[in-house]
């Protein structure tokens, strides 16, 4: 802080009530508190340019603080902010906010019916958050700083990107997710000439014993590397247009009650 010592050197300190305008120079704290140092521009002396003196270490005011806990939010470098003074001692600063201004302007996104309906936190790069409180359009959107990833809820969650998506659980062996939509039909839509891939090292069942299960497709192709197993309670019937069974080692048909087939003409080779 040398140049406010050089100025406590010239002149006996006065005490500065109320809160004055700084700008950001420096944004980490070796001490990693949470501290910032700022620049006076309208605090300046011969041995300083004209940019203003540096404070000391400033703490921030911000909603919640506590160990290891709470809303961290640093100041970018010139950005400006709102400054007071503990008793009034120049030496210890307190950062009360940040002030947007003619060249620094707040994120505004459109807010059709100007009610201040709209809660924005914005980065630096780009990414941010919106909180929509208009009336029958309430939303929650999350975004990367592109608009091509994004969260939207809104009665419904809704995914948009531009690459994969994936759902990873960070402790893998214990991994289990559940998709309850007990009141509305579950829907899984894939977009035009793209693949659905289920895949898995361990097995893959689907289950529900009480309801019908249906596959409707153009061509239906079912491959296993070992053995197939089809069993049905009640009776099994494959239609079409031509059936053909086909065992490269053999084939055999068992019924305990007889076998009937049923032809206008039948070849046996």
């Amino acid at each position: 802080m040398i140049g406010l010592d050089l100025i406590a050197l010239e002149q006996p300190q006065q005490k500065i009530y109320g809160m004055v305008i700084g700008i950001v120079t420096n944004n980490q704290d070796p001490e990693k508190l949470g501290r910032i140092k700022v620049k006076f521009p309208w605090l300046t002396n011969a041995e300083e340019s004209k940019e203003g003196a540096e404070s000391d270490w400033a703490r921030i005011v911000t909603p919640m603080a506590g160990g290891d806990r709470g809303m961290f939010i640093l100041p970018e470098l010139e950005d400006e902010v709102l400054v007071a003074f503990e008793q009034g001692d120049i030496s210890q600063p307190y950062v009360l906010g940040a002030l947007w201004n003619g060249v620094d302007k707040p994120p505004i996104e459109k807010d059709e019916d100007e009610k201040n309906d709209l809660r924005v936190f914005k980065s630096r790069n780009g990414n941010k958050v919106i909180f929509d409180d208009a009336e029958g359009k309430e939303r929650i959107v999350i975004q990367d700083k592109l608009g091509k990833n994004k969260i939207v809820i809104q009665d419904t969650i809704m995914i948009f990107n531009d690459k994969a998506k994936e759902l990873k659980d960070l402790e893998p062996d214990k991994a289990q997710f559940t998709l309850d939509a007990s009141a509305t039909p579950v829907k899984i839509t894939v977009g035009k000439d793209q693949d659905f891939l289920i895949e898995g090292t361990g097995n893959i069942t689907f289950q529900n014993p009480d309801k019908d299960f249906a596959i409707e497709c153009k061509n239906f192709t079912l491959k296993t590397s070992a053995n197939t197993t089809i069993e049905a309670g009640g009776n099994a019937e494959i239609t079409g247009d031509k059936a053909a069974f086909e065992g490269k080692s053999g084939m055999d048909l068992k019924c305990s009650s007889g076998v009937k087939v049923n032809s206008s003409s039948l070849e046996v080779s």
